[in-house]
């Protein structure tokens, strides 16, 4: 799962290729059932990224073991030839960003976007919800769906993430922001 500078530059390299090479070939649908089932796994088993990097195995049986988890899955073969080469570069640790950033792409050409929200408070999630998807909608001037988490540790309000951008406008937020001040104006 990475998330270095340098994983998110070669991710985007990847990622760009990946999107080009699908939509010429008019395999923008499959690649994105691909790249949404890797970017899930990845949540889910986030052992699977690091059992492909771990270097104690052969390369040859990791190659086979990432063949054989890619036709298990149902992978098309853009995906599946990405995972293999990714892996053959050394690169397999960016493959979780590889498939968001894809994953982006082909929202933003459809023109969507996906929001993430955490809310203090389940009460307000569907309205917040609502709220974020309008706001942003107008905004961005593009279609927005967004996703609520409940996070009590907020105390109240809500963090949003579209993309790398990042939109905290929580009490738990501000008041980090004021203790930062406070700190700052000691020194």
């Amino acid at each position: 799962m990475g998330d270095t500078v340098k994983e998110k530059i070669i991710a985007r390299r990847y990622a760009k290729g990946l999107f080009e090479l699908a939509l010429e070939s008019g395999e923008l649908e499959q690649l994105e059932a691909d790249m949404t089932l890797i970017d899930s796994t990845a949540k889910r088993v986030p052992k699977f990224i690091h059992a492909l990097e771990d270097e104690r195995i052969s390369p040859a049986k990791r190659l086979a073991a990432a063949d054989a988890i890619s036709r298990a899955l149902g992978l098309g073969d853009f995906a599946r030839n990405a995972i293999l080469l990714m892996l053959q570069r050394k690169r397999i640790a960016a493959l979780d960003l590889v498939a968001r950033d894809v994953i982006a792409r082909i929202l933003s050409r459809r023109r969507l976007t996906r929001a993430r929200a955490n809310v203090a408070d389940a009460s307000l999630a569907n309205d917040t919800k609502r709220r974020i998807e309008d706001i942003l909608g107008k905004t961005l001037k593009l279609k927005v769906t967004c996703e609520v988490a409940v996070e009590p540790e907020l105390i109240g309000g809500f963090v949003v993430r579209v993309g790398d951008m990042r939109y905290d406008a929580s009490v738990a937020g501000e008041l980090q922001r004021m203790r930062q001040r406070l700190l700052n104006a000691e020194t």
